[in-house]
């Protein structure tokens, strides 16, 4: 079988799993890159472990991170993986078992201090739209965890105004309910009400979907990047969607240690749409480092050594 042929059994089968076009397009993207350079034209007669081994040193010699070396090679196992399954690839060589994905260093999420926070959006302008708009982008991940890809499919149906919550699908077109605060709200009612004013929602996309672009049409992925790099450029305040998003997760533990005395772990676990509790875990343990840090007494203060 030619290695062509090879990635078109596997663009079907990931199709027939279910899984978004993007999606597929960076798994097929990956997997070319390895195909063209080891020279692979043909399966299984020109793949080894070798191959395997000898593009996984040619990535590390890139000086890529690991997280980018990771995101390369992760395709190229369920490629080879998916090989195996269809016998296509003889599983007892270890071919797919050959590709090691490198573990990436954990660093802490660093927090945004009240005054940045405050500093976000000291500038709204309440009769620009396109004002509110970005502010409403920046306190939906800040205030109740949105990925970037669920703001921008958020749709006016998915609004509960009267119980302050908006119905979210997350990742693997998963739903899921969060709640808003005051200030998200009263941003939110805003926006409706400039955008039903100003003539905008005219199209099916537009009356469908929440937030829209300069020309009334939905906003994307792109747009909002391009937002928060220029917002973040401008206040020297260096944050990204992500980070926006680890935010919220940190203070709402800390916040819910200092209300209630203790982390509810599994209420954030459903807001943030993590499938692994152990994934939610990193936000409680960071919060409770912070709150140690921040609480702790100096054994030598307390007992009173001076200089």
């Amino acid at each position: 079988m030619t290695s062509k042929e090879a990635l078109q059994r596997f663009d079907r089968d990931c199709q027939l799993r279910g899984l978004k076009p993007k999606t597929i397009a960076n798994y097929k993207a990956a997997v070319q890159r390895f195909l063209v350079t080891r020279c692979i034209a043909n399966i299984p007669k020109d793949l080894s472990v070798g191959d395997v081994e000898e593009y996984i040193l040619f990535l590390h010699q890139q000086d890529l991170s690991k997280a980018t070396v990771a995101t390369y090679l992760r395709p190229v196992r369920i490629f080879l993986r998916f090989l195996e399954s269809k016998k296509i690839l003889d599983a007892d060589l270890g071919i797919g078992a050959s590709v090691k994905l490198p573990r990436s260093p954990i660093r802490k999420v660093d927090i945004l201090t009240t005054s940045q926070l405050q500093l976000l959006f000291a500038d709204v302008d309440p009769s620009d739209v396109l004002s509110v708009r970005n502010a409403l982008i920046l306190a939906l991940m800040l205030d109740s965890g949105l990925r970037r890809n669920e703001v921008i499919t958020l749709q006016l149906t998915h609004l509960n105004l009267g119980a302050k919550t908006i119905k979210v699908l997350g990742k693997g077109d998963k739903e899921r309910i969060v709640p808003i605060g005051n200030f998200t709200l009263q941003l939110l009612k805003l926006y409706l009400r400039m955008t039903d004013q100003s003539h905008l929602r005219k199209t099916h996309d537009e009356k469908k979907y929440l937030l829209l672009g300069r020309r009334g049409k939905p906003i994307t992925e792109n747009a909002i990047k391009l937002m928060i790099n220029k917002k973040s450029s401008q206040l020297g305040v260096k944050f990204s969607a992500h980070k926006l998003r680890h935010n919220f997760a940190t203070n709402y533990c800390l916040d819910e240690y200092q209300r209630n005395g203790n982390m509810d772990i599994y209420k954030l676990q459903a807001i943030m749409g993590h499938e692994d509790l152990i994934t939610t875990m990193r936000y409680m343990h960071l919060a409770q480092e912070i709150y140690a840090a921040s609480s702790s007494i100096s054994h030598l203060d307390y007992i009173k050594i001076e200089l």
